[in-house]
């Protein structure tokens, strides 16, 4: 399991990729390696969070050329909160490449899915308030299209964390969103939504 951990004050927290093991997928070990990749080497104040290993259509991670692919979002949490896509590559999943240059702008907690000869990007823009999806493909380069919007009465202000598969034929996404039942305090809930086509 690859996770974002920090230490310190929340003022001066600096993420970093760690990882943690298990043998029976319950209870996880954070490995003594953690951890594995820290953002220009962990000189810096640039984040690394929402980390998304490249997957099949059925949520499976998979390889390429031996390699595990992973994109996630930086930020700089202490002087700058402009969020950056990058992808990083690693043959054990401990010893990661050094991260891309930025890929994208505005981009938060990416989902990364190869369909054939056709790599398909859900993320959080969050140019604006509110926080909404949008989707690219490989193919072209970038084609950016919203495919959805806050517009369900629960839905309040924001949208993240995208998570899709594709099952019988259809592509599912289950999502966060804030929701605030009958004027109280915003709770953190999850959405759940069905494409035809993943746009």
């Amino acid at each position: 399991m690859w996770y974002c951990g920090a230490r310190g004050s929340v003022a001066e927290r600096v993420y970093a990729l760690c990882l943690a093991t298990s043998t029976a997928g319950v209870a996880f070990f954070k490995q003594p390696q953690s951890p594995v990749l820290r953002f220009g080497g962990g000189t810096g104040t640039r984040s690394i969070v929402t980390p998304a290993l490249l997957r099949t259509p059925e949520g499976l991670v998979c390889r390429e050329n031996g390699k595990l692919r992973l994109w996630f979002s930086s930020c700089d949490f202490i002087s700058d909160a402009r969020y950056t896509l990058h992808e990083t590559s690693s043959s054990d999943g401990i010893t990661w490449d050094k991260p891309s240059d930025v890929q994208m702008e505005n981009a938060y907690a990416p989902t990364v899915m190869r369909e054939d000869s056709i790599y398909r990007l859900w993320y959080t823009d969050v140019r604006r308030d509110p926080w909404c999806f949008r989707y690219a493909e490989s193919r072209d380069g970038r084609r950016w299209d919203v495919v959805l919007v806050v517009d369900q009465k629960w839905e309040h202000q924001r949208l993240f964390y995208p998570i899709v598969i594709k099952a019988d034929g259809r592509y599912l996404m289950w999502y966060g969103s804030y929701s605030n039942p009958e004027g109280e305090e915003l709770r953190t809930s999850l959405g759940f939504a069905v494409s035809e086509d993943g746009y």
